[in-house]
């Protein structure tokens, strides 16, 4: 994970940075939407529901490191990163999981739980 401080200015390129496997299978998308981290955290929802289909959800996977940054960032001093988070990850994970989204809340940090509390 990075050792600096995820803000809402840099929060994508280390994102990028961290999970090299979701730049490569949203490339066409990020050429264009890369500037607009709501879209890239919506397309970031689509990729974990992916990564958690493939049942390869152990240490180290795609799925856990992409878990892994975005527990960090709702540790973030930067209110806009955990509202980003919030609304276009949290928000739209039941609807893009459908029955896999018990699965996929059980695996969770705490940060990212107790968020989701207040989301659903």
């Amino acid at each position: 994970m990075s050792s600096k401080e995820l803000t809402y200015a840099n929060i994508v390129k280390h994102l990028l940075m961290e999970l090299p496997e979701f730049e490569r299978a949203y490339s066409d998308e990020l050429k264009h939407d890369a500037d607009l981290p709501n879209m890239v955290f919506g397309m970031l929802t689509e990729f974990v529901v992916r990564q958690y289909l493939t049942g390869q959800t152990g240490p180290g996977t795609p799925f856990d490191r992409a878990l892994r940054f975005l527990e960090e960032a709702m540790g973030s001093k930067d209110p806009e990163v955990q509202n980003l988070v919030w609304v276009s990850f949290l928000e739209n994970l039941d609807a893009h999981a459908g029955e896999d989204f018990e699965g996929i809340k059980a695996k969770l940090g705490p940060k990212l739980r107790a968020t989701l509390k207040k989301v659903i």
